[in-house]
């Protein structure tokens, strides 16, 4: 008998690893997996860096990218929304890294947020692209204009969820939402109306 898994979670910070746990108990245990490793283009074992304010860390914020925390205005801006601090430590522990291609999952969604590490979990998911076609969900960030330059080659294009209309509209490097959809051409029409045609 085969288990059919709903969702998939990949999380290196074992900071979260009670976190995965209740999710699966709330999910379902056959609807949900976690794997306590990270994604990127090649696997191996790198550092996690993230901030700690008044000796609590902020796990959501951890990065690859040591330089990236210390200098990326739009997570600096975030910590100091949520803490009222404007200065912290950083604290790091090792993690490994795999590639999404690597696990053969043919999935229908993917939602990356991994701190300006978007364009290597990219290049780590290549046959996912080219095979499943999968409606990507990625953080808005410094690298937009990287990535859609790099989705354009697998005939993806970006879209900002419209609230009123409840419609994905089309974007570019421009875009002010949270979050930017990247729809693959082969999925348009599986998306209907909830695509803006203009």
């Amino acid at each position: 008998m085969s288990i059919l898994f709903w969702s998939f979670s990949f999380e290196p910070n074992s900071l979260h690893r009670l976190d995965l746990q209740r999710i699966k108990v709330l999910f379902g245990f056959n609807k949900f997996k976690y794997y306590l490793v990270g994604l990127g283009d090649r696997t191996e074992a790198l550092q996690l860096f993230f901030p700690v304010v008044q000796g609590v860390p902020l796990s959501q914020e951890a990065t690859l990218s040591r330089v990236g925390l210390l200098e990326d205005q739009t997570t600096q801006r975030r910590i100091f929304d949520l803490t009222g601090h404007s200065t912290f430590s950083i604290q790091e522990s090792k993690i490994t890294l795999n590639k999404l291609d690597d696990f053969g999952f043919r999935p229908d969604f993917v939602k990356l947020d991994v701190q300006l590490a978007e364009l290597k979990v990219l290049k780590g998911m290549v046959s996912t692209l080219q095979d499943s076609h999968p409606i990507l969900i990625i953080e808005n960030g410094p690298y937009l204009n990287s990535i859609i330059e790099y989705l354009d080659s697998y005939e993806y294009k970006p879209y900002q969820y419209d609230q009123k209309k409840n419609q994905l509209k089309p974007s570019g490097a421009n875009a002010v939402s949270m979050n930017v959809f990247f729809v693959p051409s082969a999925r348009l029409g599986w998306l209907g109306s909830l695509i803006c045609k203009g």
